[in-house]
């Protein structure tokens, strides 16, 4: 199934929802729990049945009013009566980038692996036969499968990133590399330099720049991003991988064995 890769920065796929047609979403592994606007949320008459508060990776509480949609496929993926979450957030996307309808996160696929093949910008529901030929053809690397709360799900993998290892959350809903603020003294950043960018006001203090040398899993260092452009900002994880990281790569989330594999074709 192709997916549409937007701004070089969203993974947007079309599921369908109840008898609605096709909505845009977002398939963004950070997410936690799968959520629709609130536009969508009164175009099906939606009825609440509770609130969802978690943490998202700045530390900040996010609420979410509860509701449970007919149900929600994507490509032979059907979801009935699927529990998901309704936040205003995609009313705030920039009216360039067209109308943002919702996003599935991991829990959509909790019970199937699937691959996001980046260069062919497809994304492949796999068989028992293909994820055993993904697995011996491919780097096995294993996964720490996280829940904040019963109905969230993320995923971790340990990353080396500069000579330091930690463990990042695989987030395909965020673009860049992100490391907490600490680092900017280890790596010897200098705000000054024309080549860094620093972004603070009273909704973020963010710090951009590239910076040489390689982002890279533990388990297998081939998978790498080299002189990558990180965000340096405060989040409550070690780190946090993004769509920079695996835009050249093949990668498939297979979480019910608890890894993630990446594959040359």
């Amino acid at each position: 199934m192709p997916f549409e890769f937007l701004a070089n920065t969203f993974v947007v796929v079309e599921p369908s929802i109840a008898n609605t047609g096709r909505h845009r979403f977002i398939l963004d592994t950070g997410a936690g729990f799968d959520a629709i606007s609130s536009s969508l949320c009164k175009k099906l008459n939606c009825k609440f049945s509770g609130k969802l508060t978690g943490k998202r990776m700045r530390g900040d509480e996010i609420t979410l009013d509860l509701t449970t949609v007919g149900s929600l496929e994507l490509a032979g993926i059907k979801k009935g009566s699927w529990e998901v979450g309704v936040t205003t957030l995609f009313n705030e996307i920039p009216a360039e980038l067209g109308k943002l309808e919702g996003a599935l996160s991991l829990k959509f696929f909790a019970n199937q692996a699937f691959t996001i093949d980046f260069p062919s910008k497809q994304i492949l529901i796999e068989s028992t036969g293909s994820l055993e030929k993904r697995v011996k053809n491919g780097n096995v690397v294993n996964a720490k499968l996280y829940s904040q709360l019963p109905k969230t799900l993320g995923i971790f993998l340990t990353v080396n990133a500069f000579g330091e290892p930690g463990s990042f959350e695989v987030d395909t809903g965020n673009m860049v590399t992100i490391l907490p603020q600490k680092h900017l003294k280890r790596l010897q950043i200098d705000l000054k330099d024309a080549g860094t960018k620093v972004i603070k006001n009273k909704q973020m203090n963010r710090v951009y720049a590239t910076v040489d040398g390689n982002v890279e899993l533990e388990a297998a260092p081939m998978i790498n991003q080299t002189n990558p452009k990180i965000c340096f900002e405060d989040v409550i994880y070690d780190g946090v991988i993004g769509v920079d990281f695996f835009k050249d790569k093949i990668v498939t989330f297979d979480i019910p064995n608890s890894r993630v594999i990446f594959s040359s074709k």
